[in-house]
């Protein structure tokens, strides 16, 4: 792995590159510039190696037709004046490393457009290892993009049989040029992956798929694409393309193969994949899950997991990997980070363990490392939420332009409680009215000693939560990002319940009942199963009478900072004519 010193050099001479590059861009088609720039730095060598015009080297040089083909079209959009500039202004031994670089260096480094496209170099290493990629391998990338993963393993191997599939022609057209040059036993195909009738084996695979596809989109004819779009499978028609992606890895491995592929979170834990996620796992095809650290990825803040494919697996190894790699974005993952990686991946410890199936199947096959890594909280006598509840509900969603500051002339109407009214526990008045009354909204009224809980978690990552005092005949509408919890009063308390939910403790289960990737999110099934503790009746309500008191005293000790604050901004009125 390059250290930090090298990287800014591959940069550095990549940012020459652009320099130049870019001074034409106006005179060239609109593309990514870390693209194209590899064509230009290949015609550059060829025309350096060959004492030959531009035009001459391209059609003498070793390379495949497509490439020619490729070079020729280039040379045809850029003119003779770009790739005059290329060969003048830098050495053919500056061109040969350029050409020889991961697409994903300047991208890691400065965070520029390009990188959205590539895989990270490190999560290139990262692969590769967890792989464990031999010699003798038939090693495939699903997905190759400009060749990173591909150009990683036939460096270290170049003996090794790798072949890479991407369907974007351009993309396809820079990686088998950048494996020509390498001169490596690697062929790129150009076309979609699902274009077969039945998929080939290989005995290592990495694939970083494009994220959020449907299966309906898949836009592929072959026979194996049809039997996925159709719900052919034994587990039916998975909604989320990843899971299709999956299936067509995990048909591609040899018994003894293993293969890696880049997933987000979403796909580890939604409903609508729960049946394929059992498949998998119930028939051994899952060897581990990685939760990577957030960032890795340029131009978006979506948390990505690595997922080990395997045959005969009779547990799954979950590990968590957020704490490692540098800090903001872009996210890097350094040797040690890696080492770290593979060692979680090797033993149990606080950041990984080996999870049965049968334990994976109770927590309805939810992929998720953390949800096995927390540690056990225990409730008192603890009962679900739901259990001790009449109703559990969402709120309802009044326009902003249908809500406006109490006045006489809305006095009667109905107040919408938001998430902004909710501080310390309390609602805080007053609320804001609805301009339009209506016979719908007497159907989303809380009623006194209603629990709202906010369903997102804020910035801090807590979620607001108040037993709402409904006063006198006051009608209050809730907005919908509340979750309403009717309690049954001969059971519980609502303060009491409330108040738990506040604590520490409430806070970090209602963590866990989340699901959701930028934004998290309590799930309403998760909300149901939260345990809460349900003490005597007499105990509860001594509990909620002192909390209730400790409320009462923040109120008390904001309207005293509000009031010092007003002070302290008129003190010195009395010296000012």
């Amino acid at each position: 792995m390059l250290d930090r010193k090298q990287k800014i050099e591959y940069v550095n001479l990549a940012n020459r590159l652009w320099v130049v590059y870019e001074s034409y861009r106006p005179n060239l088609p609109s593309y990514p510039w870390d693209l194209r720039v590899y064509p230009l730095a290949l015609i550059g060598l060829l025309v350096k190696r060959s004492d030959k015009g531009v035009e001459e080297a391209i059609i003498g040089a070793d390379v495949s037709v497509e490439t020619r083909k490729y070079l020729l079209d280039i040379l045809k959009d850029a003119g003779d004046e770009m790739v005059e500039s290329f060969v003048e202004e830098f050495t053919e031994a500056e061109l040969e490393v350029f050409m020889r670089m991961d697409p994903s260096y300047r991208a890691d480094l400065l965070g520029k457009v390009g990188g959205n496209f590539f895989t990270p170099v490190n999560v290139n290493e990262l692969a590769f290892r967890v792989l464990d990629v031999k010699a003798e391998d038939r090693v495939a990338d699903f997905g190759c993009g400009p060749g990173g993963f591909l150009g990683y393993a036939v460096e270290r191997y170049p003996e090794i049989r790798a072949t890479g599939v991407e369907f974007s022609h351009e993309v396809a057209c820079v990686a088998r040029l950048r494996m020509e040059h390498l001169g490596v036993n690697a062929v790129v195909e150009e076309r979609n992956l699902f274009d077969c009738d039945k998929p080939r084996a290989f005995d290592r695979i990495f694939s970083n798929f494009p994220f959020g596809q449907r299966v309906a989109d898949l836009n592929a004819s072959g026979e194996y694409a049809q039997k996925l779009v159709k719900g052919e499978m034994p587990y039916g028609r998975s909604r989320n393309a990843d899971w299709a992606y999956c299936q067509l890895i995990v048909d591609s491995l040899t018994v003894d193969g293993r293969a890696v592929a880049i997933l987000t979170p979403s796909a580890l834990y939604n409903m609508v994949d729960r049946r394929v996620r059992e498949h998998f796992v119930e028939n051994g095809l899952i060897e581990a899950v990685v939760a990577l650290p957030k960032g890795l990825f340029i131009g978006t803040g979506i948390p990505t997991e690595l997922v080990v494919f395997s045959h005969g697996n009779e547990s799954v190894r979950f590990v968590d990997a957020r704490d490692l790699g540098s800090k903001g974005r872009p996210c890097f993952l350094g040797a040690d980070d890696v080492d770290e990686i593979l060692s979680r991946l090797s033993c149990d410890g606080d950041a990984s363990t080996l999870v049965e199936i049968s334990a994976i199947a109770e927590r309805d096959f939810n992929l998720q490392p953390e949800r096995y890594l927390w540690s056990d909280i225990k409730v008192s006598n603890g009962m679900r939420l739901s259990d001790i509840s009449k109703a559990i509900a969402r709120g309802y969603n009044v326009r902003s332009d249908a809500l406006a500051d109490e006045s006489e002339d809305n006095e009667g109407n109905p107040s919408y409680l938001s998430i902004t009214d909710i501080e310390d526990g309390e609602v805080r008045r007053p609320l804001k009215k609805i301009e339009k009354d209506s016979d719908v909204l007497a159907n989303h009224l809380l009623q006194d000693g209603d629990i709202v809980i906010a369903r997102m978690a804020l910035e801090g990552g807590s979620f607001k939560v108040a037993a709402v005092d409904v006063e006198g005949d006051e009608r209050i509408v809730p907005s919908q990002n509340f979750y309403v919890v009717t309690v049954d009063k001969k059971r519980v308390s609502p303060v009491f319940v409330a108040g738990f939910l506040n604590s520490d403790v409430g806070q970090e289960l209602l963590s866990r009942t989340t699901a959701g990737e930028a934004v998290r999110n309590i799930t309403t099934d998760g909300l149901r199963d939260l345990v809460v503790p349900v003490p005597a009746m007499a105990d509860q309500q001594d509990m909620a009478e002192r909390y209730q008191a400790k409320l009462d005293e923040i109120s008390v000790l904001k309207l005293r900072l509000e009031r010092a604050r007003m002070e302290a901004a008129s003190f010195f009125e009395s010296e000012v004519e």
